[in-house]
């Protein structure tokens, strides 16, 4: 349950916000071995930001550059709003508490969700 009774102007701060980015595997890029191992992955990720102290407009930024550090192209933000450690009480929906307390210390968590590359049958091996 997020609290949306606080409106935050274009200028504003807001103490966390949590993101969830669809973004894209471009397959000729080379992903670092330490973010996805060596697993065959589906081109499309999601992206769950925590960002901390900013505003609506520089979390955006600073976490579409960070997804983009990694050749992976961010394509659009499919949630956006700001979160709060209430958020996180009795609700089975918000079990990412964890991300939500690192942001507080580090400023910023990223978790990308990816899904296996479907084998297309008709290969032969």
């Amino acid at each position: 349950m997020v609290d949306k009774e606080i409106e935050y102007k274009h200028y504003e701060r807001i103490p966390m916000q949590y993101l969830c980015i669809r973004a894209s595997i471009v397959e000729s890029n080379e992903l670092p071995e330490w973010l996805f191992g060596d697993n065959k992955i589906s081109e499309e990720v999601y992206v769950g930001c925590w960002i901390k102290d900013q505003t609506e407009k520089n979390a955006e930024y600073i976490a579409k550059g960070q997804i983009e550090e990694y050749s992976i192209i961010a394509e659009a933000i499919e949630v956006q709003h700001p979160i709060t450690e209430k958020d996180y009480e009795d609700n089975d929906e918000y079990d990412h508490l964890q991300y939500y307390e690192q942001a507080l210390i580090d400023g910023e968590v990223l978790v990308f969700n990816t899904s296996p590359a479907e084998e297309d049958d008709n290969k032969k091996p």
